[in-house]
């Protein structure tokens, strides 16, 4: 396990940035916690779409032996996604 925290939330823009406050597990264990920092932002395409982006920077000192963060975000995302179509209020509609 590992604890994270929130270090920037704006709800008007609807985005959020988090880091981590102790040592990853496993293959993640090479990134240095004070380093890495994670975004979340949605934005509004048009009155029928919305833009999800995700991204990190971190420091890792064995980056070749990371696994994919792009798989992990990709489901994350995807999570997010589902999440939002169940909302009625959304501000736009995620297809």
């Amino acid at each position: 396990k590992w604890t994270e925290a929130v270090t920037a939330y704006d709800a008007k823009k609807m985005s959020y940035t988090y880091g981590i406050t102790s040592p990853l597990p496993g293959a993640f264990g090479s990134i240095e916690p004070t380093s890495f920092a994670c975004t979340l932002s949605v934005e509004p395409v048009s009155k029928q779409r919305c833009k999800l982006s995700i991204g990190a920077t971190y420091y890792s000192s064995a980056p070749d032996a990371l696994p994919p963060i792009a798989d992990m975000y990709k489901s994350w995302s995807e999570a997010i996604i589902e999440a939002a179509k169940k909302q009625k209020s959304s501000s736009c509609v995620i297809a």
